[in-house]
């Protein structure tokens, strides 16, 4: 397998959900997010378009580090692939988010 650690994909407005990739291109057969020790707030995934406050196109959401253990989700799929660019990332506080990495077969 080949991974490729993207690093934090965060938004800088809360309420303002950012695509982790706008590449339609970028497929992986395995993705992990992760919750960075720095984050202060929640921070959610979904959707493109999904809304935090009502939860709509919410997939999860993840607490602060500071709250627990560190929080995250490991997807992985064994007869196809995740296109990337269908996942979003927003939080409760600007710059806080989830670091993203995925791996191809």
């Amino acid at each position: 397998m080949t991974v490729f650690a993207m690093g934090k994909v965060a938004p800088t407005t809360p309420g303002t959900p950012v695509l982790v990739t706008a590449d339609s291109k970028v497929l992986a057969g395995r993705v992990m997010f992760a919750v960075p020790t720095t984050n202060t707030g929640k921070v959610y995934l979904g959707q493109p378009g999904m809304n935090k406050t009502t939860l709509a196109g919410v997939m999860r959401d993840f607490t602060p580090a500071q709250v627990g253990p560190q929080d995250g989700a490991v997807l992985w799929t064994a007869d196809g692939f995740f296109q990337m660019s269908e996942y979003a990332v927003d939080a409760d506080v600007a710059g806080d988010g989830l670091l993203v990495t995925y791996w191809l077969p």
